[in-house]
């Protein structure tokens, strides 16, 4: 199996194929940016999907499918997409949501993937808290998205997820992440979901250290914090 490595400044992933990783910062900060970077920095022969909520995202060389409201309501032709590129080697595609409500973009990402089948390739998801928000608001959720983050990697499959709020965000999906990439975070909610986060992984005097200086930090000088427990 071919080991990937992605890097753009000072972010440097080994083995991205089997890895889930989470841009954690405020908005403005440039989370998407990065996550455009990382998907641009990918090698040529490997497959690249990228899901992008706002319907914002361009990157050269990649091809763009539109995902309207007719599309996203439309089960069946949802999985008929999803089956299809089931089927579609080494391409670089992003899904680009047009105009769509929170409930449409987690339907149609829960609907797509309960049939898509990944496979060595990289998956990106900007403004994750869409697909898969934390339960306990009540939003929709898709549990088939977060079958995929826990599992895919037995596939070589990679996920590079970005959120503006991680507390709007899943737990069970931020829980997953092995591998962070912070900027500066304002609000408490999303401050204690951070800081909860960086406890399980570098215990709670590091994790001091690190909320004190990713506020200070600008735009691709972040923290980033590797772990694979």
């Amino acid at each position: 199996m071919k080991k990937e490595v992605l890097e753009v400044g000072q972010i440097h992933i080994e083995n991205v194929t089997q890895r889930t990783v989470a841009v954690i910062a405020r908005k403005g900060w440039g989370k998407s940016t990065i996550l455009k970077m990382l998907a641009y920095s990918a090698p040529v022969d490997l497959p690249c999907y990228l899901f992008d909520p706002l319907g914002k995202i361009h990157i050269d060389g990649f091809e763009k499918l539109l995902i309207t409201k007719k599309v996203a309501l439309d089960e069946a032709l949802i999985k008929k997409i999803g089956m299809g590129f089931a089927k579609v080697k080494n391409t670089k595609i992003i899904f680009s949501f047009q105009g769509l409500l929170q409930s449409e973009i987690s339907t149609f990402a829960d609907n797509f993937f309960a049939v898509w089948k990944p496979s060595n390739c990289l998956v990106f998801i900007d403004e994750m808290q869409e697909v898969c928000p934390e339960r306990s608001m009540g939003l929709q959720y898709s549990p088939e998205v977060e079958r995929h983050v826990r599992h895919d990697r037995n596939e070589n499959v990679g996920f590079i997820v970005a959120t503006q709020r991680p507390a709007f965000t899943s737990k069970n999906i931020l829980g997953l992440m092995d591998y962070l990439i912070l900027g500066g975070v304002t609000m408490n909610q999303d401050r204690k979901v951070v800081e909860e986060l960086l406890t399980d992984m570098l215990g709670s005097d590091e994790t001091e250290k690190v909320m004190a200086k990713i506020q200070t930090k600008g735009f691709l000088e972040g923290w980033t914090v590797d772990y694979i427990p």
